[in-house]
């Protein structure tokens, strides 16, 4: 059986084929987003706070947890 083709010679794409290749498409999309943005987490950042050395966001989210819990446990721990 001949494939079907278009007007000007072309092999005619199914929805079949035409759904595997956004999916393809859309997974190396996704692919790249995610290396990007986990490459962009453990890239040093100059951080105003830290003057001994550049820290990566993940250090800077961390640290800013870890003072906001102690400041919360604190305010906790004040007798009224």
């Amino acid at each position: 059986m001949k494939p079907i083709r278009t007007e000007d010679g072309r092999p005619f794409r199914t929805d079949r084929t035409s759904r595997a290749r956004s999916q393809g498409q859309a997974m190396l999309e996704y692919l790249v987003v995610s290396a990007v943005l986990v490459f962009a987490l453990f890239v040093p950042i100059k951080d105003e706070a830290s003057t001994d050395k550049p820290r990566t966001a993940v250090e800077v989210v961390v640290h800013n947890f870890q003072v906001a819990y102690e400041r919360m446990s604190f305010s906790l721990s004040i007798p009224e």
